[in-house]
């Protein structure tokens, strides 16, 4: 069920690196403190927002650091939404799943990825390198350079690879591998110009497609910490680019060749100014929320959109290890099939498992589905 008023996101007053930075988010925070319930966290993100908060807190250089991970309290969930840059075995033994556990059991699980990464140190670059010929050679398949969208600095990444002056990290080649698989299932984005993503966690794929189609209009909706950190890390790779837009009228007008910021409850904004959007994105957030809030979004979403793009799990499942990591999924998981049926007149035209990298082997992980949907008469 959405959360009730008392379970919001915490208070707005941050010590950020700039008191236009503190303004924004305390804009975001208080649009957020307004909105209807149905746009509060769900059980499945409660717990991250209250690290979110306590980590924008205490932590005022923070955005200097989104991709560098670290020990101190609450930068491991940075690691739920994709924003941090440490390397590690995301297919541990036995030995390194015990280990995870009894780290996460005494409220330490910040320190496992470190750990990992320390025992990985000798191997990084190899394993890096090994990914990165994989996706030069993906993306050459469809005449795509690799060296046309290199990873910004921004976030001081920790484990990185520089291959002819460009920048790569393993969160970025992988989301380069799911850009690759959308510019194949969209005919090389031909007719994509107008992209609506919810939940974008760091940015990182909107940074490629932007990279690829500057004059695109990206429409970026989130809980409000993440915005500020998608905001913060986005509007440093392109500058004077980037516009939070707090609130909205039938004159508001959103320009190509700008990413714009909204909080999630501002999504009827497609409905109200009637955006034809050529792109739906959603990567997995659709199962941490409740049914009755996926319907909702459903509601906006499906009303104007000509393609739409799911990565998902098969099935979202609620596990002791969820549990004791302190962010427990919701009562009832989302299946994928209860999204499809409700993606009224949308067929689905691509699918497939995500090809995954780690530690210099190709593997596929039907946990992670992709698939576009395009909209038929």
């Amino acid at each position: 069920m959405p959360k009730s008023e008392k379970q919001g996101v915490g208070s707005s007053i941050l010590p950020l690196a700039t008191t236009m930075e503190t303004n924004l988010l305390n804009k975001m925070i208080s649009v957020y403190e307004d909105s209807n319930n149905i746009y509060k966290v769900t059980s499945y993100w409660e717990k991250y927002c209250s690290r979110l908060n306590y980590l924008l807190k205490n932590e005022p250089s923070i955005k200097y650091n989104y991709r560098y991970g670290g020990i101190k309290k609450g930068y491991e969930v940075l690691q739920s939404f994709s924003a941090s840059d440490v390397y590690f075995d995301e297919k541990p033994n036995k030995f390194k799943k015990l280990i995870r556990l009894i780290l996460r059991l005494l409220r330490l699980g910040q320190f496992y990825p470190l750990i990992d990464n320390f025992l990985l140190r000798n191997k990084i670059k190899e394993y890096l390198n090994f990914e990165y010929e994989y996706t030069k050679n993906e993306l050459i398949k469809n005449k795509l350079n690799i060296h046309s969208f290199p990873s910004s600095t921004f976030g001081n990444p920790k484990d990185k690879l520089i291959v002819e002056k460009s920048l790569f990290t393993k969160n970025h080649l992988y989301f380069l591998r799911r850009f690759n698989f959308l510019y194949e299932g969209l005919d090389g984005f031909k007719e994509v110009n107008t992209i609506v993503e919810l939940s974008p966690g760091l940015g990182q794929l909107q940074e490629i497609i932007f990279k690829f189609n500057s004059n695109s209009k990206i429409i970026l909706f989130d809980l409000p910490y993440q915005l500020f950190i998608a905001f913060t890390y986005l509007d440093s790779v392109f500058p004077n680019k980037c516009e939070y837009i707090q609130s909205y009228d039938s004159n508001t007008e959103l320009e190509n060749g700008k990413i714009y910021f909204l909080n999630n409850s501002n999504i009827s904004i497609i409905k109200d100014l009637n955006i034809s959007v050529d792109l739906f994105i959603n990567s997995r957030s659709f199962q941490e929320m409740e049914e009755e809030n996926v319907l909702n979004y459903l509601d906006f979403i499906i009303y104007n959109t000509e393609y739409i793009y799911l990565n998902f799990f098969p099935q979202l499942q609620k596990s002791f290890y969820s549990i004791i990591s302190g962010a427990a999924a919701n009562e009832k998981s989302v299946r994928i099939s209860f999204i499809e049926d409700n993606l009224n007149n949308f067929k689905k035209i691509k699918t497939d498992s995500l090809k995954f990298v780690n530690k210099g082997y190709l593997y596929d992980d039907r946990k992670f589905i992709n698939s576009i949907y395009k909209k038929v008469n």
